[in-house]
């Protein structure tokens, strides 16, 4: 397998990451371009209808990888600790608290 000629991390999966990143793996399908989106939770949640489940309104949830399964996108679940954009790489801790470095060509900012 060879290694992709572009990789783009997306930080953030709420409604403006995750949208960026749906759109962006459509028009690159094709190409050698390697997305990765990492967010925190596990679970895409609609934030701005919170307010719905104090009325016990159910809330829309998905699990991102039920969402991504059809796109060639990564998803990796973590709280990012700290960017270093000299280097083009960031570190993540994972729900195991178990640190890693993601590298990257071009980063979205989207937390």
């Amino acid at each position: 397998m060879t290694q992709p000629s572009t990789r783009i991390l997306v930080l953030g999966a709420g409604i403006a990451g995750l949208l960026f990143t749906l759109r962006l793996s459509g028009k690159v399908a094709h190409s050698s371009v390697q997305i990765t989106l990492v967010d925190e939770a596990d679970t895409f949640i609609v934030r701005p209808r919170l307010h719905e489940f104090a009325t016990n309104q159910r809330i829309f949830s998905r699990p991102f990888l039920e969402i991504l399964r059809k796109t060639q996108v990564q998803f990796v679940q973590g709280r990012v600790t700290s960017l270093d954009p000299r280097g083009r790489r960031i570190t993540i801790l994972d729900q195991h608290q178990q640190q890693h470095e993601l590298g990257y060509d071009y980063l979205v900012y989207a937390l």
